[in-house]
């Protein structure tokens, strides 16, 4: 008697009457935990499942928080728990699950999944494989550039999701610029509407319904350099004794910029460290201004997901950040490392509503004409059928 597993994956294989057989795309992640590249592909892949593929999703470490989000729109999720002294044995069980799925495609994302990925689905025979380059990656040594030199090589595509990053893959790693294209991040518009929510987030965290609020969505590290965000809380909060600072993320950092903030004499009643959410959509709709302030970037997606709660946007001038925001149209750009400047950004909204208002509703209709999932989807499907026809795999 076969198992619901096995029925299930024996189902992705059939045939809808009168059309092709549904082709397999398997994605492959270390895990889905909150953070840039996973909310991602949380994001995406209910899209990327549509019409004539069904959509798998592959953690090789443990599951993360969002694996259930994926389940409930009916995505297959499974997890390796890979581990260090075990891990010959979860690449065996990569092997087996693609010889199981037979996916035309794989499309794995960040670095070791896109290592390992990529790797055992060339063993496997796959006829497709492509990665999302979501990050600059200024972290990696000559060893990580000669292994990844190695498996670009039976790489078909790689996708930057900034023109930044897909400079800096040619220029530095050597990347062919016939093999990286870009195809920037998305954000649900629909989810990130929410119209509501704003006094009631408002009472839960006790913030009066007159204060200017300003808040930031980021992992707690050195790249975003929230020091500088705190410095410039600390010009806007004499200046707007109502304004308060919601910091929204956790990381290896949460605990010295906390210290900053005492030391500043923001804490606790002008900042509000909130640790890792996932009411995002509902936090972004009790602000009035969003702030970042890091000193490098892809293409972040708290960015779009501000625009898409039509909330003005501060943020520097780093990585493809210049790509989406003109200065003054849909945001106000500011040099990093420069908290003088991120502040008068800040006073110069909360000052000047018709301002605040024009760059709010530009913001939002950037987003839905480049950035939502439906577009950002459409780019990605249409590359996978490119692919597929070279290796005769699909036809319209």
């Amino acid at each position: 008697m076969k198992s619901p597993q096995n029925a299930k994956d024996k189902k992705t294989d059939l045939s809808i009457s009168g059309h092709q057989p549904l082709i397999n795309v398997l994605h492959i992640i270390g895990t889905l935990e909150i953070g840039g590249a996973e909310n991602q592909l949380v994001t995406l892949a209910p899209v990327l499942g549509s019409g004539h593929y069904s959509t798998h999703v592959c953690c090789l470490y443990h599951e993360g928080v969002q694996a259930n989000t994926l389940r409930a729109k009916g995505i297959h999720v499974v997890s390796l728990n890979m581990r260090m002294r075990y891990w010959p044995i979860a690449i065996y069980k990569l092997f087996r699950l693609i010889k199981r799925l037979k996916p035309g495609v794989v499309h794995t994302h960040l670095y070791e999944a896109g290592i390992w990925g990529r790797i055992v689905a060339k063993i496997a025979g796959v006829s497709v494989i492509i990665t999302t380059e979501h990050g600059m990656t200024l972290w990696k040594k000559r060893h990580h550039l000669i292994i990844e030199g190695f498996v670009n090589r039976f790489t078909d595509r790689m996708i930057a999701v900034s023109e930044d990053i897909r400079q800096r893959r040619i220029r530095d790693e050597g990347v062919s610029p016939d093999k990286i294209i870009m195809i920037p991040n998305a954000v649900d518009i629909v989810r990130f509407g929410v119209t509501d929510s704003r006094e009631r987030v408002r009472r839960e965290l006790g913030l009066e319904t007159s204060a200017l609020v300003i808040g930031t969505v980021a992992r707690l590290v050195t790249a975003k350099r929230l020091d500088n965000l705190l410095e410039a809380a600390q010009m806007v909060c004499k200046a707007f004794p109502q304004a308060r600072f919601l910091i929204i993320g956790d990381g290896p950092l949460r605990d010295e910029l906390e210290h900053q903030a005492v030391n500043l004499g923001l804490a606790p009643q002008h900042v509000l460290f909130l640790g890792s959410r996932q009411d995002i959509p509902e936090l972004l709709s009790a602000m009035d201004i969003f702030a970042l302030s890091s000193e490098r970037e892809g293409l972040p997606v708290s960015l779009l997901e501000a625009m898409a709660a039509s909330r003005p946007v501060v943020i520097t001038r780093v990585g493809g950040i210049p790509q989406v925001i003109q200065d003054r149209h849909n945001g106000l750009l500011v040099s990093p490392h420069d908290p003088k400047a991120i502040a008068g950004a800040i006073l110069a909204l909360a000052e000047d509503s018709t301002l605040c208002g024009s760059i709010a509703r530009e913001g939002y209709r950037t987003v839905e004409a480049q950035y939502s999932i439906n577009v950002v989807g459409q780019q990605i499907v249409a590359l996978y059928d490119g692919l597929l026809k070279k290796k005769d795999r699909y036809r319209a």
